[in-house]
């Protein structure tokens, strides 16, 4: 669509097909197949995230999601000394 305004002459910084790259869910494609191949820890620079179009990525965000909400609640009652 984009190219299709151009005329001859002009320049532009658009990739075809740069969803892999320009998108959240397509660098963390990336980044998960980069940490298979060549054992990255991308944990260590990347946060988590997950691809909620895949059932399995939405099962794992909810159960992630519970467990920081569960630390949480235990940190808060450690916190105002509740748990010791």
């Amino acid at each position: 669509e984009d190219y299709r305004r151009l005329r001859e002459g002009d320049l532009y910084n658009h990739f075809q097909n740069n969803r892999e790259l320009t998108t959240k869910a397509g660098l963390t494609r990336s980044l998960r197949q980069l940490a298979a191949d060549f054992q990255v820890d991308i944990d260590a620079f990347y946060p988590r995230c997950y691809d909620t179009s895949l059932a399995s990525e939405r099962e794992d965000f909810v159960l992630d999601y519970r467990r920081s909400a569960a630390v949480n609640v235990l940190r808060q009652h450690r916190r105002l000394g509740v748990v010791q």
